[in-house]
Formats: structure tokens, sequence, C-alpha cells
């Protein structure tokens, strides 16, 4: 009986192990209340986690900061803390985040009194390399992103195809006109118009751009303009939409109409 009590009682974790989980805030809750009031016991415990926020807390994190998902995140985690079914080993995926192998100790040899301080650095190392990963991670986005700017900033140089003139159409703005640009950039195709000496809008009036094609009216998008009468707007075309024939604007009682209900104020 005695000897089946022993084995039972051998079976039961050493709560200094938790000191880990408990850092990286992996413990459930309750686990994590367990712990800290072993904390405050434990001296031994008191001093390493001490040392581990420091050294946590002064990692230089120079790169811009990029969240890591949490998928990729537990696969840090789990690398450095579990390592694989074989002793010593570290999955394909912690290598590639810089997790070097031979530095991840069997996570299930018992930690003896003897090797607290051997544990300690071992917990030094599990914090710098999560943290390096995370960081480093976090770095290769920000890069990829930067890459993706930079190649969009590539694409071919944009060429003006079309000038427009847009004429005033109503009386009560015999000062309205507008200028628009068709550019195409690789395969796609850009109308821009800058208009002038048109009326300020009130409550929820809008200006709405036409494009026309074979008598029929194709919405452009709405814009409102500035104190002085002026505004702008940038349409990307879709390819059924670049041969259009003419441009025109109508003053609308709102910005939600699929046909001209207003008056029309400019056009080409």
């Amino acid at each position: 009986m005695e000897r089946g009590v022993s084995a039972k009682m051998s079976r039961q974790p050493n709560p200094c192990e938790r000191l880990i989980p408990y850092l990286l805030q992996e413990l459930p809750p309750e686990e994590a209340d367990v712990f800290a009031a072993h904390l405050e016991e434990c001296e031994a415990c008191g001093k390493e986690y001490t040392e581990l926020r420091e050294t946590w807390e002064m990692l230089p994190f120079a790169a811009e900061e990029v969240d890591m998902p949490e998928d990729r995140k537990e696969q840090v985690f789990a690398a450095i803390l579990n390592g694989t079914n074989q002793a010593g080993v570290i999955p394909a995926d912690a290598e590639e985040m810089g997790i070097a192998k031979g530095l991840v100790s069997n996570p299930n040899e018992k930690v003896r009194p003897s090797k607290r301080r051997t544990f300690g650095y071992a917990a030094a190392a599990v914090v710098c390399l999560a943290a390096g990963a995370i960081a480093a991670w976090g770095w290769t986005a920000s890069r990829g992103s930067e890459t993706t700017i930079a190649d969009e900033r590539l694409q071919p140089p944009a060429q003006v195809v079309k000038q427009l003139s847009l004429k005033a159409f109503d009386k009560s703005m015999p000062e309205a006109n507008g200028t628009g640009w068709l550019t195409r950039q690789g395969n796609s195709e850009r109308l821009t118009l800058q208009l002038n000496g048109l009326a300020l809008t009130s409550g929820e009036e809008a200006y709405q751009v036409w494009l026309i094609k074979d008598g029929k009216r194709h919405n452009g998008g709405t814009f409102r303009v500035d104190d002085q009468g002026r505004g702008v707007l940038t349409l990307e075309l879709r390819p059924d939409e670049t041969a259009f024939e003419a441009v025109g604007i109508t003053l609308e009682p709102d910005a939600g109409g699929t046909q001209p209900r207003g008056k029309k104020v400019l056009g080409t």
C-alpha cells in the first residue's frame, strides 16, 4: 500500500515547472492563481521569475510591431516548450522561425532541486527564443508589406489616353466647368475629374457623375464640393466602362440614385 501511495505521489507535477507557462500567460486562470500563491512562498521561483521578467522587458524590439497570428504564436511556444516525440528535436516549422536544435531539454525530465540554476538558464533561453522568433516573424511580415507597396510602385507608367472638357449646362451655374483625364496603367484605366464653379449642396444633395454610352447612363459615383464650389472624383473603370462616349454631371437630391433624377449641370 505504501509503495502505491509513494508511486502516486511521485507522479504529482512539480509546481516549479509552471514558471515558464506562468510567465508567458499560458496557464488557465485557476492554475495561474495557484502558481501566483506558490510564487510568494518559493524563494527560488520568485528570484527566477524576477530575472526572467527583466530579461523579457530588456529585449530590443526596434522593428515595426506586427501582431503575430495566434496560431503561429502557439506553434512557436509549442515547439520551444514541448519539443516533438523525439527528445531534443524541434519541429521544422520552429527551425524556420529561427529556433535552433539542442537548446530545449527533454520536457518529460523531472526538475531536481540541484538543477534549479540549470533550469533557470534554460528558462531564460526559452524566453529569449520565443521573443526572438516572434520579433523575427514581425520583421518578416513588415518587410513583406513594404515589398508589396514597392511592387505596386513598379507598375508601368500611367499614360493619359484622353482629356475631356466639361462645360456648364445650367444657367444658375454659368461659371461651372471641369476637366477630365482618362489614364491607363498596365491593364487598368482610371477617370479623374476636376470640377469648378459648382453651387454648394445642402442637406443630402450630391453631384453625380454619369458615363454615357449608346444613350444609356451608368453611375460613375457621387461627390460634394468645398466652400469654393470645387470638387474632385477619381473612378476606377471596369472593362465594360472604358468605352464611354460622354460624361454628364447632375445635381441629385441624395447620393443613392441609379438613374438621373435631378438637373444636368455639366457635360462634355
